[in-house]
């Protein structure tokens, strides 16, 4: 037998041996632990702070992928590396999707309350208007609002103090309010309270014919877990007083 064949023969037995007893292949523990964590992306799911998670996991699967792309024996692990891969990015682009239309959901219903409440200030409704910055549950029926505003000396007074807030006595009397765009710029939640911060560009026509773009600053507010747009409070509004009573 030549130095050829013998040479053969024994690459030949090599990979016999590899393939009969995988345990002499190498293991990319970088890619089992991209498994396990692209496993544990579901957490996602449960709560964005866990988007770290498949970011990791996808990293960690293209790094073990990369690293034993030229290694022979094949390591262990390729397959799990690109599951971790997957995993991660399935994971990551469902919660990044899910915040975007929550995220759009919440925006649309809050833009809904204070659509309404502008509503109530141009019409001179300012007690139903004083309603939608009280919380859901002690709110008045339409039909009782105009009585127990007169019999309720405390609610008379909230609402007194209501009208002479500048940036409500600007918007009440204005001859036009218009929405232009809207911005969110803050939304967390503490102490089981959801807030939701909003900025809109107003364009008001005031009492005296003049037109003023404005920012109006709105904070909404509602107990972690409720649905719906009446759901929402609007805690607290403004509108910087130069842009009001400015000459500009």
């Amino acid at each position: 037998m030549s130095a050829t064949e013998t040479e053969n023969v024994g690459l030949g037995q090599t990979e016999a041996l590899a393939e009969s007893h995988p345990s002499s292949r190498p293991i990319s523990w970088m890619a089992i632990l991209a498994l396990l964590l692209g496993i544990a992306s579901a957490l996602v799911l449960v709560s964005s702070c866990f988007l770290w998670i498949p970011l990791v996991a996808t990293l960690l699967g293209a790094a073990a992928l990369w690293q034993t792309q030229d290694v022979e024996p094949v390591p262990i692990g390729r397959r799990a590396a690109w599951l971790g891969v997957f995993l991660g990015v399935f994971f990551a682009a469902g919660a990044i999707t899910y915040q975007a239309v929550e995220t759009a959901r919440v925006e649309s219903q809050a833009d809904a309350v204070l659509q309404q409440f502008l509503k109530y200030l141009r019409s001179g409704q300012l007690a139903k208007a004083h309603q939608l910055t009280r919380d859901p549950w002690v709110r008045i029926s339409p039909e009782k609002i105009a009585a127990e505003y007169s019999s309720d000396p405390s609610l008379a007074e909230a609402l007194e103090t209501f009208k002479q807030d500048l940036t409500i006595s600007f918007l009440a009397s204005a001859q036009e309010v218009k929405v232009l765009e809207s911005l969110t710029w803050g939304r967390l939640a503490e102490n089981n309270t959801e807030i939701l911060s909003r900025e809109y560009k107003l364009r008001v026509v005031d009492q005296d014919g003049k037109t003023k773009d404005v920012t109006l600053s709105v904070s909404f507010v509602r107990p972690v877990g409720s649905k719906g747009a009446g759901s929402w409070r609007i805690r607290a509004y403004q509108i910087p007083p130069e842009q009001m009573f400015g000459t500009g």
